[in-house]
């Protein structure tokens, strides 16, 4: 499971790389919602473990990707990858979590969509 997460998780980095698209994803924290830049949902976020540190996370990619060993759930880093991407990854892997940061580039904070 984690070896094929990897590989995908490998071709979508590698296609949005190639398309040089920067795109701003929207972070509703009321909602706990994450949107495309053109108000696509992502994805409803939620963990039963929000004191989980990345760090503490079994590293699978390197810095782009982890293992919560808790829950069994693949976690992905949105930092350096396309709204895009992240919804081509969620269609194929939709159990998939994701870890925002509040004060990443591609994201902005919003009240409502």
């Amino acid at each position: 499971m984690i070896e094929t997460l990897r590989m995908k998780f490998a071709a979508i980095v590698a296609e949005q790389k190639s398309k040089c698209r920067k795109s701003i994803m929207k972070y509703n924290p009321l909602t706990n919602t994450l949107y495309t830049d053109d108000n696509k949902l992502i994805k409803k976020m939620h963990c039963p473990y929000p004191s989980l540190k990345w760090g503490n996370l079994l590293s699978t990619d390197g810095d782009m990707s982890r293992f919560c060993s808790i829950c069994e759930s693949n976690v992905v880093e949105t930092k350096n990858i396309s709204d895009e991407a992240l919804l081509k990854l969620l269609q194929e892997e939709p159990e998939t979590c994701l870890k925002i940061d509040f004060n990443q580039e591609n994201l902005r904070i919003v009240h409502h969509v």
